[in-house]
């Protein structure tokens, strides 16, 4: 593609979304350049409005750096796509490089191609190692710019340019990164602007709502891992999930742990005989002793422990902890103890699926050598496909979590099954009994702190209730 074209579908693509030069941004370009210097300097792009057209700036830009095909063209083969912040540092955008939206803006870039990027986007002194390799064995023609500005680069993408273009039918790996950078300027000023920025980032994943993995995946994994912690907020489907997979098995066990949960009800214990007028003790087999008792015979069982982080799982599971080990062969010394067993491995037959709500955080913390033991599948909030779905709020919730929640604030995102609603009252009753009683237990209990105010006066118009009196 001849260079000249290629910059003009660029800046005229980026004016059809909202940019005006020199008053929402600024627009540079440097591609007259000798052969001997294009690769260091040439480039094109858009810069914080307020700044000057040339020299040093600040704050982050969308830059393009065009690869020619040879030193004796115009054409070009390949683009890199940068989002670099300039040599003057931050000026304005320091608080909202630290922002975890800001980066999730462009982190859902990577859905449909591989797009490199920092986890920390105020982080302007290490390279990214990509950079460097990606751009030196396969685009020579581009890396020195990693070698002037690499630090500074939070995220990036190199296109191959197969096929001339213009603004008409501009490649969709441009599209969506001009249209990511002006919904983060906010460029967009008429309904036409917006419905194409929308349209164009629509057909990205959210971050959140990344699918979870079928039922029949699942399956799968259960088959081959023997033992698995289905995790995820409230809402996602978990034991939904278990259940259903459960049905593929024909001799099932189901057992949720709670606080008092302990050995003797889980594993294996004694308790009092009240048919009997002394005071004796008769033993007292837990679901676990079953499930290995009827597995020994040969047939498939399958356990499942609902909330298996609400008990103190040292003390439930006792020696028996041993026991949970994938692909020990026949190497094991020592048995285990279970009432009338000894056994030094759980039946080959047994299969186990917990479930982990990882929003309550007053539960115990699963420790490492569980976690080694168990393979750990997290089920999602996401669009489902049901008639009674309610699509549009759940997406104003994902996007206030977007806006607002820290990466480990994610996992308390409200799950799909908040918002399955046969009509608008119904609806109505979720949000005033379930959802907003459970947004206002997490901010009480300091979560999403800068979210208040937005979901106070969501929940005001939406059923005109205060969260707050």
């Amino acid at each position: 593609m001849e260079l000249n074209a290629f910059v003009d579908a660029i800046k005229e693509y980026a004016q059809s979304v909202g940019f005006v030069p020199e008053k929402n941004g600024i627009w540079r370009k440097d591609i007259n350049r000798p052969s001997n210097e294009f690769e260091n300097v040439a480039y094109c792009g858009f810069i914080r409005e307020g700044q000057e057209p040339s020299g040093p700036y600040s704050d982050f830009s969308l830059c393009f750096m065009p690869e020619k095909t040879n030193d004796d063209t115009n054409s070009i083969s390949a683009c890199a796509i940068v989002l670099v912040v300039g040599t003057q540092q931050f000026m304005y955008d320091g608080a909202i490089a630290q922002s975890p939206f800001t980066r999730r803006r462009f982190l859902r870039l990577n859905s449909n191609s591989r797009v490199y990027y920092k986890s920390d986007f105020s982080n302007i002194t290490d390279r990214l190692p990509e950079l460097t390799t990606k751009l030196k064995e396969e685009h020579p023609r581009i890396r020195q710019f990693d070698e002037r500005f690499g630090p500074l680069v939070v995220a990036f993408e190199v296109v191959d340019i197969k096929n001339d273009f213009t603004v008409e039918d501009i490649p969709y790996e441009f599209k969506k990164w001009i249209c990511a950078y002006a919904e983060f300027r906010g460029w967009p000023t008429n309904d036409t602007q917006r419905k194409e920025v929308v349209d164009v980032l629509d057909k990205l994943e959210s971050i959140n709502s990344k699918k979870s993995l079928t039922e029949d995946e699942i399956y799968k994994i259960l088959l081959r891992d023997k033992y698995i912690i289905l995790q995820g907020a409230p809402g996602t489907g978990k034991t939904y999930t278990a259940l259903n997979i459960a049905e593929k098995f024909k001799n099932v066990k189901f057992t949720q742990f709670h606080a008092e949960t302990s050995y003797s009800d889980f594993v294996y214990g004694i308790k009092p005989d009240t048919a009997s007028n002394t005071l004796i003790y008769k033993d007292n087999p837990g679901v676990l002793y079953e499930a290995i008792k009827e597995a020994n015979t040969g047939k498939d069982v399958l356990l499942i422990i609902d909330e298996i982080n609400r008990a103190n799982l040292s003390n439930v599971l006792g020696p028996v902890f041993y026991l949970f080990e994938k692909n020990t062969g026949n190497n094991r010394k020592y048995k285990i103890k279970i009432g009338d067993l000894e056994i030094d491995k759980l039946p080959e037959t047994l299969y186990v699926i917990g479930t982990m709500n990882t929003a309550d955080k007053s539960l115990a913390v699963v420790d490492f050598a569980l976690r080694r033991r168990f393979t750990w599948i997290t089920l999602r909030p996401q669009v489902i496909d049901h008639k009674d779905f309610r699509k549009e709020e759940f997406l104003e919730f994902e996007n206030m979590f977007m806006r607002h929640a820290t990466d480990e604030e994610l996992n308390l995102q409200p799950g799909q099954s908040y918002f399955i609603a046969a009509d608008d009252e119904a609806m109505k009753q979720r949000l005033k009994y379930e959802l907003m009683p459970l947004i206002k237990e997490y901010i009480n209990e300091g979560f999403l702190p800068s979210a208040k105010d937005e979901f106070v006066n969501y929940f005001y118009n939406k059923i005109g209730e205060l969260m707050y009196e």
